[in-house]
Order: structure tokens, then sequence, then C-alpha cells
């Protein structure tokens, strides 16, 4: 039996699969487009619905003239960006909720909003930081979360869950709310050894995402490429 697996890339503009068999050999790729909205000056979101709707598209393309029973396992990529979902797991918008974005849930790697907050964070000099040098960059998710708090409270408020992209592509697939460690150790400060660092968080005002052991930004750290127990759940298979 030949034995498949498929790669997802979510770049800034597209999503593209790839389906490999067991020697890396390309058998088909697909690839779509999907929105980039700017609503101010170096804001820049997009739609979580809409990049999982993508990748489920490309990946039935990239599938379609194999036995998908065959395929053994599913990996993504994508660019660090900050999903935002209410406790139902549904987007919480990151706009005026009168304009037309109002499943734009996303902050993207490559807004720049959070300027101030990522030189206050900077000004702590809080041990956390380094990780990173000595110096975070307004591009990691930090900064944007202490920007939702301060300017967006509304949204703060209705937020339960904050993902980078990819470990909420991992959760639409299987339902798990566990975290790569590649993402969380490179954009969120999480420290590989000791974890978390409650008085990071609480130094900079987003001491809340301390409480219920962290829940809001993931308790089950796992190294990259592990397999999620359960694996894809029905819906998503189907």
């Amino acid at each position: 039996m030949v034995r498949y697996y498929i790669g997802v890339d979510v770049g800034s503009h597209s999503v593209r699969a790839g389906l490999v068999d067991n020697d890396g050999t390309f058998i088909a790729t697909a690839e779509e487009g999907i929105t980039v909205v700017e609503p101010k000056t170096n804001q820049y979101i997009q739609s979580s619905d809409e990049i999982w709707r993508k990748c489920c598209s490309v990946i039935k393309s990239v599938v379609k003239n194999v036995d998908p029973s065959n395929v053994q396992g599913i990996g993504f990529d994508a660019t660090c960006s900050l999903v935002v979902l209410d406790h139902d797991f549904k987007p919480v918008p990151l706009t005026n909720a009168k304009s037309n974005n109002d499943d734009f849930n996303i902050i993207m790697w490559m807004d720049h909003r959070a300027k101030e907050e990522a030189d206050f964070i900077n000004s702590t000099n809080h041990e956390v930081l380094k990780f990173v040098g000595g110096k975070i960059s307004l591009e990691m998710q930090p900064p944007k979360l202490l920007w939702i708090k301060k300017n967006q409270p509304e949204c703060w408020t209705k937020a339960h869950h904050f993902f980078d992209l990819s470990d909420f592509l991992t959760f639409k697939c299987t339902n798990s709310l566990t975290r790569s460690s590649c993402a969380v150790t490179c954009k969120w400060l999480y420290s590989s050894e000791s974890g978390w660092n409650k008085s990071f968080w609480k130094e900079i005002g987003l001491e809340d995402l301390n409480d219920n052991n962290f829940s809001k930004i993931g308790n089950v750290i796992l190294p990259p490429g592990t397999a999620i127990k359960g694996g894809l759940t029905q819906e998503t298979a189907s």
C-alpha cells in the first residue's frame, strides 16, 4: 500500500497544500488565495473561517485522485498570526462591529499596531526577554495581546482562546487545544524548560492569562511533529 502525507502551508496571501508519498515525491499540489484587509495603516487582519475553508479546499484537491484512507498524516505551518476565538470557539472580530469584516479575527504577523506595547514590554527588562535577545518584536504575540486588552476591551472580554495560526488549524482538525512548542517558544516567550512565566504576564498587565492554568493560551505544549491523540475528527475527515 502506498502511504501519503499532506503538508499545508498558510502564507500571507495564499494557502498551499502538497501530497507526497513515502519517498517524499510530490503527487499533487494546490493553492488558493486568502483575503487580507488593512482597516488602518499598518494594521492587517484576516478571517480564520476563510483560511480554514481554503485549507479544506486545497486538501480535497490534492487527494481527489488517491484513496484518502491511505493518507497517514497532515502537518501545518503558517504565518505567526494571532487568532482570537470566544468561549464557543467562534471568531471574535477585531474590527468595528458595523464593518463588513465581522469575522476577521486574526491579527497578522506583519501588523505593526502594537509598537507602543512592544516598547513598554521591553522597558520592563523582564528575564524572559533573554529568550529573544533582550528585546521583543512588535510582530510577536504578547504586544498584540496587550494591544487588544488596551484598545478593544470588549474583544478582550469576549476572548477565551488565543492561538498561533498553525495551532488553530491543528485544533480545527482534531478539537485538541494543544500548542506547538515551536510557536509558543519563538513568538510567545514560553520556556521549553520552565513553561509559562506568571510574573511576566502580570508585570505587563496580562495577569488574567495566568488564570485556569493558562487555559486561554494553552497548557499542553507538544514538540513539533507530535501526532495528536485521536487524530482527525469525523467532521473534519468527511
